[in-house]
């Protein structure tokens, strides 16, 4: 009777850690499932869960955490679960990858942009900046044909505004957004070639929070514009920011209707890929132009590569192809600075 014991005891022994390995997993896989739902829902929620959105924003990271949970699940012989969080890693990826280019070549800055194409730069360049006339020399420098400069600092403001520090220079050309205090942040496109500013009659606040702009290139015209929603410091803040969106997204959405022109736009959303913000961008008719594979991150500039988020990015409309991309922390800003060539097909 004694010897029978012997076999129940040790299943039992390593019953429990196996149990308990179990349990585990699959909690570990039912909370990526329910990370990927809200992954492919927050787009459409309307943007009112600001904590998600935050973790939301580091989605390549948890991407990452995932692959490293389905590999565990291989090595230790656990093939369905492996499935299933592999499943939930796919669909947390999918509003990460959706309209991007897999692979794109680096940006020549020593040099012109091939034939046909135009450089875009986008810098949030920090409202505290004083060193801000070294790093517009420095944007200059990279032979871009359109700038777009967002947060910019007071004096600059009121040295291209007040003083004409561009009057006579090849970026003579520029149209801003209102300084609102508290409400809308100061943005600037400056460009080589003539710009019109568009109006978009009895959108509310449009004025205010809008800035898209028809740049009369000889070779033909399209649309640049600026976004910067408000960072979600408080809730009232991101409230405001996804309104500033929505009036946004809403003027992009008439401006693609109705001239039929490319867009090209200079964003700093104060959010990630996966968040609702970008999905609105989406949905708007732009996509992202930062390559899948290549470069990390844009803010905070200082940090670790893989910790970075990609809150700042050149979106485009469909026919406005990205054909090189790449990003610089050379400036004296917590933002990486985007720089993208585009062809508009």
């Amino acid at each position: 009777m004694m010897w029978m014991m012997f076999p129940r005891t040790k299943q039992s022994l390593s019953g429990g850690p196996a149990r308990a390995g179990r349990v585990m997993l699959v909690v570990s896989v039912g909370v990526w499932l329910m990370w990927a739902a809200l992954s492919l829902g927050m787009p459409y929620l309307g943007g009112p869960w600001l904590l998600i959105d935050i973790g939301l924003a580091y989605q390549a990271q948890w991407i990452g955490i995932g692959l490293a949970l389905s590999l565990l699940c291989v090595c230790v012989r656990r093939w369905m679960l492996g499935g299933a969080l592999l499943c939930g890693l796919v669909l947390t990826a999918l509003p990460v990858v959706r309209g991007r280019p897999a692979l794109l070549a680096g940006v020549d800055f020593e040099r012109s942009p091939v034939a046909g194409a135009v450089r875009i730069v986008t810098a949030n360049i920090h409202p505290q900046n004083e060193r801000w006339r070294e790093d517009l020399e420095t944007v200059f420098s990279w032979n871009a044909d359109v700038v777009v400069l967002i947060e910019t600092p007071p004096d600059l403001w009121r040295g291209i505004v007040r003083r004409g520090e561009l009057d006579g220079t090849e970026w003579s050309h520029h149209e801003r957004r209102a300084w609102v205090s508290d409400i809308a942040s100061p943005c600037f496109v400056l460009s080589r070639w003539p710009l019109e500013r568009l109006d978009f009659v009895g959108l509310a606040d449009a004025e205010r929070d809008v800035l898209i702009a028809r740049v009369a290139r000889p070779d033909g015209a399209f649309l640049v514009g600026s976004i910067h929603p408000h960072s979600p410091r408080t809730l009232a803040r991101w409230r405001m920011g996804n309104g500033q969106l929505r009036t946004t997204s809403a003027a992009i959405e008439r401006a693609l209707r109705v001239g039929g022109e490319g867009m090209v736009v200079g964003v700093d959303l104060n959010s990630g890929p996966a968040g609702w913000r970008a999905g609105a961008l989406r949905d708007a008719g732009l996509r992202m132009s930062k390559p899948l594979l290549g470069g990390a991150g844009s803010f905070p500039a200082g940090a670790f590569a893989p910790l970075r988020v990609q809150l700042d990015d050149v979106w485009r409309s469909v026919g406005v192809r990205a054909v090189a991309w790449s990003s610089t922390d050379v400036l004296s800003s917590d933002h990486r600075a985007v720089v993208v060539d585009v062809v508009f097909e």
